[in-house]
């Protein structure tokens, strides 16, 4: 089963560019244009674990959802933001809000592939531990 990825992202072309480039690379992407209309679909859909998010969302920022997201959905979810004119300040607002990684505007494509790679594997890593999977740890 291919992993579910979550990209809220409001500019269309980004959201045409994921769309192409994550099935390309096997997963299923899945869509949202705001933070508020993310939130709800993770807490009804629960396997979505790796998400990307534009760090200036309409509604709310990157980091406002993030705190959110850590705050309402209690299992493991992977975080990429990505931001057209990044700063250490956001780096670290976004550290401290929960994100796992980050990628400039234009999206890297490569980078970003490797990033949700490692996300599935700390997912996978995670949600193992949890369940009382991994060498026998309960």
């Amino acid at each position: 089963m291919a992993w579910r990825v979550l990209v809220i992202e409001s500019n269309k072309n980004y959201r045409g560019v994921m769309a192409q480039s994550l099935a390309k690379w096997g997963y299923c992407p899945d869509f949202s244009t705001n933070g508020k209309i993310a939130l709800k679909k993770l807490a009804r859909e629960k396997d979505i674990f790796l998400i990307v998010v534009d760090w200036h969302l309409p509604k709310n920022s990157g980091a406002e959802f993030c705190l959110e997201l850590r705050r309402k959905i209690q299992r493991p979810i992977y975080v990429i933001a990505l931001n057209g004119r990044i700063t250490q300040a956001d780096i670290g607002d976004g550290l401290k809000a929960g994100i796992n990684g980050y990628l400039p505007k234009p999206i890297p494509l490569t980078e970003l592939e490797c990033l949700l790679g490692r996300g599935c594997d700390l997912v996978t890593s995670d949600l193992g531990y949890k369940q009382g999977v991994r060498g026998g740890v309960a």
